[in-house]
């Protein structure tokens, strides 16, 4: 089973991020090629990553 869709299975109240598309603008990305990231823990300490297509979506996505 996907490691994703294994936690998805496990936290069910949790939002998974699909890392094969851009966080900002939602743009396909490919997992084989280098893609910007970020990354954050929120206030009840859950990690999440979020991808980026491009270094200028990862800047308007820092920038709200």
């Amino acid at each position: 089973m996907d490691q994703c869709l294994k936690m998805a299975s496990e936290n069910p109240d949790q939002e998974v991020v699909d890392p094969t598309e851009c966080a900002t603008c939602g743009k396909t990305i490919d997992p084989s090629a280098w893609h910007p990231v970020a990354t954050l823990f929120d206030d009840e300490g859950d990690f999440h990553l979020f991808t980026f297509c491009s270094v200028i979506c990862r800047n308007r996505w820092v920038e709200k």
